[in-house]
């Protein structure tokens, strides 16, 4: 049975990610420019703030996961999902990471594309990765322009759905675990005992 990069552990396996995130010299920069309808503030800092992490149910599809995040308001450091099926064939890989790693949002270490894992299977490729700063709106049409462009497509129920990362200030996280509890869509939502995103990330 084929193994997804994600389902390590609780949720969908972060730590695997972890463990490699945690060796890469992250550089600390500013918040990029919010072009989302949110009132985040894109010079505010990381104090006071906390992270949350939120999974969504399987068969919520990224456009449903947007219109959480728009309605919520909060920055979005990373978001993943466990795998997408790319209907394209196996010999278009390099091709496909090619046109991932200059998307601004998509995240990769320089030009080793570390979490853009392509994994041909039979005649089908699957794709695993992660996405950055998805509480901005152009981020978010343009990810699913490049779905139907790159023919990337979400596996439902059997993946382990999206998970977001927020950062929510912390004298209300209690308010928003409690906002995000009340989606539908939302299988969990609980305060995250990694706390990678303390800087955005480069």
């Amino acid at each position: 049975m084929r193994k997804n990069f994600f389902k390590r552990t609780f949720a969908g396996g972060i730590t695997k990610f972890v463990c490699l995130l945690m060796a890469l010299p992250m550089a600390v920069v500013g918040f990029q420019s919010c072009e989302s309808e949110d009132n985040n503030n894109p010079n505010q800092e990381w104090d006071g703030m906390e992270e949350v992490i939120v999974n969504l149910k399987p068969n919520v599809n990224a456009r449903e996961a947007f219109r959480i995040i728009n309605e919520v308001g909060l920055h979005v450091t990373m978001m993943f999902y466990g795998d997408y099926v790319v209907s394209l064939p196996p010999d278009k890989q390099q091709f496909l990471i090619d046109a991932l790693v200059k998307k601004d949002y998509v995240f990769h270490y320089g030009g080793s594309a570390l979490f853009i894992r392509p994994d041909s299977i039979g005649n089908r490729m699957f794709l695993s990765l992660a996405l950055r700063n998805m509480h901005v709106l152009f981020n978010q049409m343009d990810w699913l322009s490049t779905m139907a462009e790159l023919s990337i497509n979400e596996l439902g129920p059997t993946s382990t759905g999206y998970e977001i990362f927020f950062k929510a200030p912390q004298a209300r996280v209690d308010y928003y675990l409690r906002l995000f509890r009340s989606y539908e869509a939302v299988q969990s939502a609980d305060v995250s005992r990694f706390e990678l995103y303390t800087d955005d990330l480069p």
